[in-house]
């Protein structure tokens, strides 16, 4: 990692503040944390809450709906292993930032990308969940 310090005084106050590499790469880490956490935590509430209840009225009304056990499964993928998956994500970027030196242009492109994906699939499986629910309705009312 390069140390670019660029000094510059702080008007009337007397200080000195310091902009390095460093500072920009942690800013746009932390944006990106700050931008990911409430899609994650709203998955991961739905995956500890709303997923078994959900799979729970699927076996009850005995629904065949194959793309919403896929998407089933691919949550409970991610949260089985998510861990794993935030651990190589976290090696990753600190590889990249160690080792290689285009990292640093295309940082922020890359972290959107990545924040776009996580944010999408949220919403997805929230829309998965929701029509699921929509398309079971009608045999839950008909058990009635």
């Amino acid at each position: 990692m390069r140390f670019i310090p660029a000094v510059r005084f702080l008007s009337g106050t007397g200080q000195i503040a310091m902009n390095t590499v460093t500072d920009q790469m942690w800013k746009t880490h932390v944006q990106a944390a700050i931008l990911m956490t409430p899609s994650l935590l709203i998955w991961w509430v739905g995956c500890i809450f709303v997923i078994p209840k959900l799979k729970q009225i699927l076996a009850d009304t005995n629904a065949d709906l194959p793309l919403m056990l896929n998407a089933l499964q691919v949550s409970d993928f991610c949260l089985r292993y998510g861990m794993w998956i935030a651990l190589g994500a976290i090696l990753s970027l600190v590889l990249l930032e160690w080792r290689v030196s285009l990292w640093p242009r295309c940082r922020g492109a890359c972290l959107s990308v990545v924040i776009f994906c996580v944010n999408t699939s949220a919403l997805l499986l929230l829309s998965a969940m929701v029509v699921s629910l929509l398309m079971i309705i009608p045999d839950l009312l008909q058990k009635q």
